[in-house]
């Protein structure tokens, strides 16, 4: 059985920076200060919060390495390089909630 190829968080980091200068040359694209924003904590060595990796994980999973493998998959590919290496929790609505 072949092994998963494993990569450093440096490369990481920096295969997320290339994506991120692609996309920073599309032209209209409305959130491109997200992405500087992305781009300057990882050029920091600073993680990345998940918030923020879902904000581009629509765009990665269109690229051909990643056009294979589910989200789920990109996620765990990209956690060495978040904050608290989880997805974020959505917030409980219910009455008590609500009405306390």
């Amino acid at each position: 059985m072949k092994e998963p190829m494993t990569y450093s968080k440096t490369d990481i980091q920096q295969e997320l920076i290339f994506y991120i200068d692609l996309y920073l040359k599309k032209r209209g694209l409305r959130m491109k200060p997200v992405l500087r924003t992305i781009k300057k904590a990882l050029r920091k060595n600073v993680p990345i919060t998940p918030k923020q990796f879902y904000s581009i994980i629509k765009f990665i999973e269109r690229e051909v390495k990643f056009i294979n493998n589910d989200r789920n998959q990109i996620i765990e590919y990209f956690k060495p390089i978040m904050i608290n290496n989880s997805p974020p929790e959505a917030p409980l609505h219910n009455l008590d909630t609500i009405l306390s």
